[in-house]
């Protein structure tokens, strides 16, 4: 009988579930899809994707990837973007004769509606902090960082974390970044990589000029 496995899942929206596999993880991909949208309460077409160690997330194509405690992330497939609904308007345009005023009337509704759009997503979000509050991880996470702090302080050694510690440090400050955003400009995206060693300087990186320089990497990459 198969062990029972328990699933972080990073949803659209920034927030994050467990998922619990009473019966282990299913044998295929659609069925271990469909018990994330069961479980998740999602509709629509999705992707899944798993934290790598090396590579941080990569899209999910065989259920041997998932393991007990990792990580998924859901990729919503079905939600439009705005270009895509842009396009679906050029055909009609070209396709029938208009006047100039015509024209600038059209690319004014289009210009209206992104503004909308733009104005009911920032709406959602709070505004960038001036300070970016690094926030608490995981138990273990907290745990190894309180007692790699203690060392540093005694004699400087900085902590070189394990996959498994950073990508909880990842995962922890993207949930508290998307609460502002979820594009993060680069000037922002340092300010959170510096905030993070400022908080925990036993992850200073020796070598990098500014001691945070691989933290805003596998940043972008996790965003």
């Amino acid at each position: 009988m198969a062990m029972p496995v328990i699933v972080k899942i990073l949803l659209t929206d920034g927030s994050c579930q467990r998922l619990s596999l009473a019966h282990g993880v299913p044998e295929s991909l659609e069925d271990l899809m469909a018990e994330v949208k069961k479980q998740c309460n999602l509709q629509g077409n999705i992707r899944l994707q798993f934290m790598d160690s090396l590579f941080e997330f990569m899209n999910l194509t065989s259920v041997s990837e998932v393991e007990d405690r990792g990580t998924l992330r859901v990729i919503d497939l079905s939600t439009p973007t705005m270009q895509h609904e842009s396009f679906t308007v050029l055909p009609l345009q070209a396709s029938s004769p208009c006047s100039a005023n015509d024209s600038s009337s059209l690319s004014g509704t289009l210009v209206d509606t992104d503004i909308l759009s733009s104005n009911e997503s920032a709406s959602s979000r709070s505004s960038w902090p001036a300070v970016f509050h690094v926030p608490k991880f995981s138990y273990d996470a907290e745990l190894k960082l309180q007692q790699a702090g203690l060392v540093y302080i005694q004699n400087g050694t900085v902590l070189i974390p394990d996959p498994k510690l950073k990508s909880a440090i990842l995962d922890g400050l993207v949930q508290e970044i998307v609460q502002y955003k979820v594009y993060v400009s680069d000037k922002e995206m340092e300010q959170v990589a510096q905030s993070l060693i400022k908080k925990h300087p036993c992850l200073t990186e020796k070598g990098s000029s500014t001691g945070y320089g691989g933290w805003k990497t596998s940043l972008k990459y996790k965003l």
